[in-house]
């Protein structure tokens, strides 16, 4: 997968951008507020149509406009294709080849992203909604049953909420507790497979990258019945909704289920959590996601754009260079930096001054 050009119009600090890209390790540098991470978030927000920044679609808009446009042209399994998201303070249309979306979701899994923010840091230390939404974004770009499960899971599971709340009828409740499980299911068996390919090779990646020799291990925390029939599973968790009926009547909500999931993280046996510097918080998540791309690789059969923020700041010169070198390797790379870099083989490097962005 490799993205051919992008443009931007009116888009954060762009007046009117217009790039081509090789399929290599691509180098953005320049001083701090410029316009790197815009650039990569831009390409982000063609892959899941949506910005991995906590912000409004109208925020995307650079001031005194109305209308903001982000295009790709791209190539997947030696096809051409082209994304297009043209953005106001009220709508977005997503365009696929130039064919108008019916929705946001049908471009999932057009383009496969995976984003290193320097946020990420804080993955195993932040909400577990953060952690759930990282296995999400990974396998909604994989699979549209997934997907389709998810979206229908949330919308379930909120009007379940509303009718708790609201202390509708117990049929009414019922009806959506089964609505509820049967998408549960799907999303269960697709993360619980994700962390377990997942732990097959993150302790590797680690280690190769970082230059230790540690045990990495990834525990799915659920409080769903771990069956893998679903004919069972189904059971299970109806047989538990029944048991705390009178507590989610007196709490007004839902209290168990997929939507409680979480992801731990051990290193050494040690929980990274309760224990693990800021250093290895970093290191730990941007295996993490280099692994995550390893297995968007296996099922697509080549390698997702992989779009590194700031990501060599905090690590010293040894590590800087082994990451460096192993990106080279793995397709279409994305990195931004305030600083600048020495000539590497296999990279191209991209200077952004004054809204204006000059290849080296």
């Amino acid at each position: 997968m490799q993205i051919r050009r992008i443009r931007l119009i009116n888009y954060r600090s762009f007046d009117n951008l217009s790039l081509e890209f090789d399929n290599k390790l691509n180098y953005i540098c320049g001083p701090n507020a410029v316009g790197k991470t815009n650039l990569i978030e831009g390409i982000y927000y063609l892959s899941l149509g949506r910005s991995f920044k906590k912000n409004k679609d109208k925020d995307l808009i650079k001031e005194n406009n109305n209308l903001a446009q982000i295009s790709i042209e791209y190539e997947s399994k030696k096809e051409e294709h082209t994304l297009r998201a043209d953005i106001s303070s009220k709508s977005k249309i997503i365009y696929f080849d130039d064919m108008k979306q019916a929705s946001v979701t049908s471009i999932v899994g057009k383009l496969n992203c995976v984003v290193y923010t320097p946020s990420s840091v804080m993955l195993f230390q932040n909400d577990p909604g953060e952690r759930r939404k990282l296995m999400d974004s990974c396998l909604s770009s994989l699979s549209s049953k997934y997907l389709y499960a998810l979206v229908r899971h949330k919308k379930i599971l909120k009007e379940r909420n509303v009718a708790l709340a609201q202390g509708y009828d117990e049929n009414v409740i019922e009806v959506l507790t089964d609505e509820l499980i049967n998408a549960s299911f799907v999303i269960y068996e697709q993360r619980y497979k994700l962390i377990d390919e997942l732990n097959k090779n993150i302790e590797k990646i680690y280690c190769e990258l970082f230059g230790t020799n540690q045990k990495i291990i990834l525990e799915y925390v659920t409080n769903v019945p771990k069956i893998k029939s679903q004919e069972e599973f189904k059971s299970e968790l109806r047989k538990y909704h029944d048991s705390i009926k009178t507590e989610e009547r007196i709490h007004k909500t839902t209290l168990i289920g997929i939507q409680r999931d979480d992801l731990k993280a051990y290193i050494d046996d040690q929980s990274v959590f309760a224990y693990a510097s800021q250093g290895q918080n970093r290191l730990l998540v941007l295996a993490l996601e280099i692994a995550i791309s390893k297995i968007i690789e296996n099922k697509i059969g080549e390698p997702p754009i992989l779009l590194l923020d700031d990501v060599l700041s905090d690590l010293d010169e040894k590590r800087r260079n082994n990451l460096l070198e192993y990106l080279q390797k793995q397709g279409q790379v994305f990195i931004t930096s305030a600083n600048e870099i020495e000539d590497l083989p296999n990279c191209d490097v991209y200077q952004i001054k004054n809204n204006q962005v000059k290849r080296r």
